[in-house]
């Protein structure tokens, strides 16, 4: 008949640092990968931004000129000149909240790596535990 030897503290001690290791590793490698995903999606979308900030300019460049020669028609030249600057003045207002609200940091928190980092010290207190009580 066979014995069974049970494990050895460490051997248990050798298997969870061998466990931690590799844990460590799938985590930086999940970080990363989130990380590069992230900053991925943000420069898209600030290339995004910036073109169509530059298509937008233009556009409202030609608006603004048709605005100011129409106003003069039928006010003075100043006057048209500050409603038009004023009008500007609102749009870059509005692009500039707009902007603002999309480009948030807290989109660049790497979310899953931090859930995923959380659950992995649970399992570590878990095994310390269970350690502990195979040692006494």
């Amino acid at each position: 008949m066979e014995q069974v030897r049970e494990p050895s503290v460490s051997d248990i001690v050798g298997h969870m640092l061998g466990d931690i290791q590799r844990l460590i590793r799938d985590e930086v490698r999940l970080a990363r990968i989130e990380l590069v995903q992230s900053l991925r999606d943000a420069a898209m979308g600030l290339a995004a931004v910036a073109l169509a900030g530059a298509f937008g300019l233009l556009a409202l460049a030609f608006v603004g000129v048709a605005v100011f020669y129409a106003l003069a028609l039928v006010i003075p030249l100043w006057a048209a000149g500050l409603t038009t600057v004023g009008f500007y003045a609102v749009l870059a207002g509005i692009a500039l909240l707009f902007a603002r609200s999309r480009l948030r940091p807290s989109s660049l928190m790497p979310e899953q790596t931090i859930e995923s980092l959380q659950e992995d010290r649970e399992w570590l207190e878990r095994e310390r535990e269970w350690v502990e009580r195979q040692v006494r």
